[in-house]
């Protein structure tokens, strides 16, 4: 979701279990193995549906799975989102995933934290993250400096709490837009497989990679899975301050859990028979976006219908000066 500055969040797909299958490296941005339908061009709404196949970056003749996500936007400037996946490895865990929120944000080439997020008055810092429960007044924030040095507002318990409640919002506060994603129980993930982690913060399971920043999707270098950018590159950026993961046990140290977790195949069976929805918008205030959670997730059952969101007031797509 693009703001006029450029600036766009996106909270990723179904990815392979470590990582030995991806969607952007060379093969996976194969139009073989990613390819978009438009369902209804609107005007009342547009419908769009996303079917990929996340393969090895050396050999795609084995695709790991294969997913679906239908977007589907609303003039009132909302998207719901629909996921699912299907494992083309039924016996190997590679071939599963319970991660298909991360939250990244794409930022044009050359911009600094400055450049997109307000400045705190009095840490000198920027806020790039806040997770927020949606059913209390509970916050978790992440601020990176100009240096990339992170502090937060919040602990690793705090951050749990929100994940284990009903429904939280996970928002990118820019100066254009606060973006964000809601979930919750209502909308597939269940609250006591829920883990939010910060990558800034190593004891949140996260795996500390902070502000780091790299180049090599959505565009940028065709030939690599990872590839970190460089200042002065031609090639627009990412960074992730976040993730979710839908778990059984939480990770707890994030290059050591994370590969037992990925070999549980009960819980990886688990993970591909559900279905997922989010809903993914721009407000101008944190309270807004508190009481919009609510508003969808108190609807149970029907946030699997696409127009649970489309009576929903417009929302404003700027920050007020």
């Amino acid at each position: 979701m693009e703001l006029p500055n450029g600036v766009a969040l996106c909270t990723q797909f179904f990815e392979g279990n470590n990582g030995w299958a991806e969607l952007f490296n060379q093969n996976g941005r194969k139009e073989r193995n990613s390819f978009v339908d438009i369902v209804d061009s609107g005007p009342e709404r547009v419908w769009v549906r996303w079917n990929y196949f996340c393969v090895n970056m050396e050999n795609d003749s084995q695709p790991a799975l294969r997913g679906t996500e239908d977007y589907i936007a609303y003039p009132n400037g909302l998207v719901w989102r629909r996921l699912t996946y299907a494992t083309l490895m039924p016996n190997d865990p590679n071939g599963y995933s319970w991660q298909p929120i991360d939250f990244f944000a794409v930022a044009p080439s050359g911009t600094e934290w400055k450049d997109l997020f307000a400045k705190d008055r009095e840490h000198g810092d920027y806020c790039v993250a806040v997770v927020m429960d949606a059913y209390g007044d509970r916050q978790y924030s992440v601020f990176w400096d100009d240096t990339g040095k992170p502090r937060r507002e919040g602990d690793t318990q705090l951050l749990t709490d929100i994940a284990h409640s009903k429904g939280f919002a996970m928002v990118m506060p820019f100066k254009e837009g606060y973006e964000f994603v809601i979930m919750g129980d209502s909308s597939g993930f269940p609250s006591d497989k829920s883990q939010i982690v910060d990558h800034s913060f190593n004891d949140t399971g996260g795996w500390g990679w902070k502000s780091d920043r790299w180049d090599h999707w959505p565009v940028g270098w065709l030939n690599s899975q990872v590839h970190n950018y460089t200042p002065g590159s031609e090639y627009p950026y990412h960074f992730g301050p976040l993730s979710h993961y839908i778990l059984k046990n939480p990770i707890v140290d994030g290059p050591r859990d994370y590969p037992v977790r990925a070999g549980d195949m009960e819980h990886n069976r688990w993970t591909e028979r559900r279905v997922y929805y989010t809903l993914t918008g721009v407000a101008n205030n944190l309270e807004s976006i508190r009481s919009l959670a609510r508003q969808w997730l108190d609807k149970g059952k029907t946030c699997a219908r696409p127009d649970s969101i489309a009576d929903f007031s417009t929302f404003p797509a700027r920050v007020s000066p």
